[in-house]
């Protein structure tokens, strides 16, 4: 069960403010590294989620990958188990399908080599995986505020401050 104090504020809150609210106080909790090899789940999830539709909306999978530099999650799975674990599973493949374009499956540490990767997917291709993840990146909130109040109790430890 979760608290009355985060009962409270998932009452009391929008969608986006508590997808945004949660995201901003682990941010507080585990610094600005966005690690997803946290070993609380929900965490992890509304941390990668989160993160990657920022990305998204600030331009793309190029902006994502320029960006997207956690030495723990270079095989992007997280971020993939995440959307699918909230039901996004379109934006889960749109994930899978670009990384099919890098060998194995794993996109490089290197950033110039990750880029230099990327602009070689045929442009359609880039253009097509970038219309579905902005398509479903609109769907985001409710969905991630849906799984945070399901998850409740597991963000309790945020609300001590």
């Amino acid at each position: 069960m979760p608290s009355s104090k985060m009962e409270e504020f998932l009452r009391n809150s929008s969608d986006f403010e508590i997808s945004d609210s949660i995201f901003c106080w682990l941010c507080e909790k585990y610094g600005d590294s966005h690690s997803a090899d946290w070993t609380n789940v929900s965490h992890r999830v509304v941390d990668q989620i989160w993160l990657a539709s920022g990305d998204l909306d600030n331009g793309g999978f190029c902006y994502w990958l320029q960006r997207k530099q956690s030495p723990n999650n270079f095989d992007y799975k997280y971020t993939m188990e995440a959307f699918e674990l909230i039901g996004l599973t379109e934006m889960a493949k749109a994930f899978k399908e670009l990384l099919s374009y890098y060998p194995n499956g794993v996109v490089p540490e290197d950033h110039n080599l990750r880029l230099e990767l990327y602009e070689k997917i045929p442009e359609n291709i880039r253009e097509n995986i970038d219309r579905i993840a902005s398509k479903q990146n609109k769907k985001i909130e409710k969905p991630l505020a849906d799984f945070i109040r399901v998850n409740a109790s597991d963000f309790d430890s945020l609300l001590e401050k």
